[in-house]
């Protein structure tokens, strides 16, 4: 085996993980693993608690973090007397500082499920292009409703006009 400098253990580090299944390299499993991991690093280490008013935007239906928040909240507080710095739980966190695209997850029963966890203004529709056609995002998001006499149900119109673009006019402040 080559011996790596520091500058490339991080690398290392990350195929490391995955030397059992290369496969899962990139986006099948290990973006989701590292950035997850980030992201609840953030939450636990009180950065959302310093910085109240900071947002972030996590692509990918949350990193899969939204479909978890009951284990992860009991998790953390079942370790909060051992030095857990945040001060909420990160259920918490996502409808105050976290926001989630639909990139490159346009699975209608996992949005409906987030829907439930963190809210339709959490959620903005976006397409991770060029791992996934324009062409076929559109073709989900706009099967999901929201029109009169529209294929759908999923959503209403206003729930549809928050994911397509209100939420994102909201948070970047497009119309002022």
């Amino acid at each position: 085996m080559t011996r790596l400098n520091s500058t490339h253990s991080g690398k290392w580090l990350q195929i490391s993980m995955f030397l059992h299944a290369p496969f899962l390299i990139g986006a099948s499993q290990e973006f989701q693993a590292t950035l997850s991991g980030h992201v609840l690093g953030l939450c636990t280490n009180g950065v959302f608690d310093r910085f109240p008013t900071l947002k972030v935007i996590v692509g990918h239906m949350g990193e899969r973090i939204p479909s978890d928040l009951l284990r992860i909240d009991s998790r953390l507080e079942a370790q909060r007397d051992d030095g857990l710095t945040m001060n909420q739980t990160v259920r918490s966190y996502w409808h105050t500082n976290l926001y989630s695209t639909t990139s490159g997850d346009f699975d209608t029963s996992l949005l409906l499920f987030h829907k439930g966890q963190i809210g339709i203004d959490r959620i903005m529709f976006s397409v991770d292009y060029p791992f996934d056609s324009i062409e076929d995002a559109s073709k989900w998001v706009n099967s999901l409703g929201g029109t009169k006499g529209g294929k759908g149900d999923a959503l209403t119109r206003e729930e549809l006009l928050a994911l397509k673009r209100e939420t994102a006019i909201k948070l970047f402040k497009l119309n002022h």
